[in-house]
């Protein structure tokens, strides 16, 4: 297994390494769930002239406070988690990425449509077994003025966010292959125990999107973090994962900006 950190006969990252990263990764998700970063940036931000008026509808006509507090929530927890893996590592955790080569281009493309297909059809199947949910950043539809630059304002802000949901997605991963390893388990065994279970707790960690709906954050995103996370798994470079998960959720949100969502 040719995994960083996970290599030869001492492990490159100790136990309570692994913890403290993962501890990291929940700290930051909980911070951004909870609207806590973005409530103080925009508390801050309001203080500078002229950021703190916005049209009368905030959806489509937000303050420019409010667009600049998103952004660099997103920012703030993509350090959090990179400081988590530097902390531990030093300047090694950048091994996590590599230059992309030619056939990381196709990978992308592969599993991106996979990823579609996966997410559709397990959406489908959270919707029939346990309610519709909807994500907020749906909420805007194109018909309206204004909406097309709110959407781009969330597509930048989905570029910081979604590299940093892909730390929290294969820190627990690559911590699981490690205990494998060190417990000799198969291979096999080691490798479908840490996609699964690395893929549940990533839907956990999307349940106060969802509403805390359990049943349905867990059926809805199981399964496409899964497909996510294989991308990594065949080039063990998290820049082709991140632009897998960041096309993903650019096609599923341009989708249902395009379409009516209620």
């Amino acid at each position: 297994m040719d995994y960083p950190f996970i290599q030869g006969q001492t492990p490159e990252i100790s136990r309570n390494g692994w913890i403290k990263i993962i501890i990291v990764n929940i700290i930051s998700v909980l911070l951004l769930a909870n609207g806590i970063i973005h409530g103080i940036l925009t508390s801050i931000l309001n203080w500078i002239p002229g950021f703190s008026h916005g049209g009368q509808n905030m959806l489509y006509q937000p303050s420019l406070a409010n667009v600049f507090a998103g952004i660099l929530t997103g920012v703030i927890f993509l350090s959090i988690n990179i400081w988590g893996f530097s902390s531990t590592v030093g300047p090694r955790w950048k091994e996590l990425f590599k230059p992309l080569k030619k056939n990381d281009f196709w990978q992308i493309l592969k599993y991106f449509i996979l990823s579609m297909v996966v997410g559709i059809v397990t959406g489908l199947i959270a919707n029939r077994l346990f309610g519709h949910e909807v994500n907020p950043a749906n909420r805007i539809q194109a018909s309206h003025p204004g909406a097309w630059l709110v959407f781009l304002e969330g597509r930048v802000e989905n570029l910081f966010q979604l590299l940093g949901e892909e730390f929290i997605a294969i820190a627990p991963f690559l911590a699981l292959l490690q205990l494998g390893r060190l417990k000799k388990w198969s291979s096999k065994f080691s490798f479908w125990l840490a996609l699964i279970v690395s893929s549940i707790l990533f839907a956990t960690y999307h349940l106060s999107t969802y509403g805390y709906n359990l049943g349905y954050a867990l059926m809805g995103l199981t399964f496409t973090r899964m497909v996510l996370t294989l991308p990594y798994v065949k080039t063990k470079n998290l820049w082709v994962s991140f632009a897998v998960h960041y096309l993903y959720d650019l096609f599923s949100f341009l989708l249902s900006f395009l379409v009516v969502v209620s």
